[in-house]
């Protein structure tokens, strides 16, 4: 049977044994009412052993997705995240829509666990809410979920006017990899600092020779921050194209952080160009060098 993109799972019909059934309803009772001393932790401990039930118990925390406490939806959406069956994605996706925040929250960090990509299109939505933690969870789940289609709605977030939702965009972007890459060169251009910033990071993390020729004209950038951090991304990359802007970038740059970056880095593309030169045919050639003395180019 194939599933809606909004279909409401029901509770299929599987034989479950009769003992775990019968846990599965006492948790989900205890659920709804829980000592009043430990409310909160009682829940937590309560949602663990459901989700340590696994799938049996999933049709009936999909139910209480929908309950009328708060507390109950949101453990319930946390077992789901834990458990990870595809059958929960739909009714996850709808608790997007939840008026908590703490429920919303839950149900972005469980899609993102299950990992289903029919979710892909609602957390790019997520990425907009008013709380700037929905939004650094929705980038997480978008980078663990992987689907391209994301990359344009992180790069807009790299501009995010929280740092923790646009840092959560670059770590994003970061996994997705290679095929960030032309996107994330082109987000270089962008007027904003901090979406420079982010794309800086991303390739630098990402370390695509691609991304060479940009992250080099990044080296004039007006923001001595954005230079510091391209000059790091070129000694994470480790091409020696490099080597000729940062040694002039060590002479001539007027702010003395950037020119100790410089050097770090034309360092580490040294010491890694020499490692890709046989030993034997190394010592010939630089018998008595350290890395930072020798110049290959």
């Amino acid at each position: 049977m194939v599933m809606l993109k909004n279909e409401i799972v029901s509770p299929v019909s599987e034989k479950i044994d009769p003992a775990i059934a019968q846990k599965v309803k006492t948790l989900i009772a205890l659920l709804h009412n829980p000592p009043s001393k430990v409310y909160v932790s009682f829940h937590k401990d309560t949602a663990d052993k459901l989700a340590g039930i696994g799938k049996p118990a999933v049709p009936a925390l999909v139910k209480e997705l929908k309950d009328k406490e708060p507390l109950v939806r949101k453990s319930a959406a946390y077992a789901l995240g834990i458990i990870g069956d595809g059958r929960a994605v739909p009714a996850l996706i709808s608790a997007l829509k939840d008026p908590e925040i703490l429920m919303r929250g839950e149900s972005v960090v469980a899609l993102g666990n299950i990992k289903d990509a029919r979710a892909v299109p609602d957390l790019i939505w997520a990425l907009k809410d008013n709380h700037w933690n929905i939004r650094t969870m929705a980038a997480n789940a978008l980078g663990a979920i992987g689907d391209m289609r994301a990359i344009p709605a992180l790069i807009r977030i790299l501009n995010d006017k929280n740092d923790e939702a646009a840092k959560a965009a670059a770590d994003a972007l970061s996994k997705f990899g290679k095929p960030a890459v032309p996107a994330l060169i082109q987000a270089l251009e962008y007027p904003n600092d901090y979406t420079r910033d982010g794309a800086i990071y991303a390739l630098g993390n990402i370390k695509d020779a691609r991304a060479v020729p940009a992250l080099i004209k990044k080296l004039k950038d007006p923001n001595e921050k954005l230079r510091i951090n391209a000059v790091t991304a070129l000694g994470m990359i480790k091409d020696r194209r490099a080597l000729p802007a940062l040694r002039q970038l060590k002479k001539s740059d007027p702010v003395d952080e950037v020119k100790r970056a410089a050097e770090d880095s034309i360092y580490w593309i040294q010491e890694s160009t020499m490692n890709s030169v046989p030993k034997k045919s190394r010592q010939r050639r630089y018998p008595d060098a350290s890395p930072s003395e020798v110049d290959i180019s």
